[in-house]
């Protein structure tokens, strides 16, 4: 639906506008009928906000974005006054500014972050039932000194212990 189809549609449903500007910086409108009036108005910072500024070379908006405001000024006081008139209908510059590419959304990630255990702690889940008997096994290799557990063992023999618990656990016993 067309700008001017709306703004006449307002002036059959009774409603009078004068004009306050209309010009590259704003358009400007008071709405009349009856006891209501209102203001309304559309502004090149309102357009900047919408993202129709700046304008791409060639577009309507880089042309002529005097009338660009008016036609944003006109739907949205029709849609604010009398939304019967435009029945969800957008006017074709409306419909021009559709076209823009939307933002790319940076993607998120959303799986759940994996627990990690320490060396010590899968250590402390594999041996706890057996700790008498890794302790000993470890001392008599001279792996960990007197006063030592199978938690102080160096890091090289704990991801030898844990590459293969099973084996160690039987070697142990």
């Amino acid at each position: 639906m067309k700008s001017e189809s709306m703004l006449s549609g307002l002036m059959q449903a009774g409603w009078d506008i004068d004009w306050v500007q209309f010009d590259a910086t704003a358009a400007i409108a008071d709405f009349r009928k009856g006891q209501k009036e209102l203001r309304v108005s559309f502004t090149a910072e309102d357009a900047k906000q919408a993202g129709l500024l700046p304008a791409k070379a060639g577009s309507g908006w880089a042309k002529f974005p005097a009338e660009m405001l008016r036609a944003r000024l006109i739907s949205k006081a029709t849609r604010m006054l009398d939304p019967r008139i435009t029945q969800g209908r957008y006017t074709p510059e409306e419909v021009a500014d559709f076209d823009r590419p939307a933002a790319k959304a940076e993607p998120v990630n959303v799986t759940p972050p994996v627990p990690e255990f320490s060396t010590a702690q899968r250590l402390e889940d594999a041996l706890e039932d057996h700790a008498e008997k890794a302790n000993a096994f470890l001392l008599s290799k001279n792996l960990i000194k007197e006063g030592q557990n199978f938690r102080d063992v160096s890091a090289k023999v704990a991801n030898m212990i844990l590459s293969d618990v099973e084996a160690f656990i039987a070697k142990i016993q």
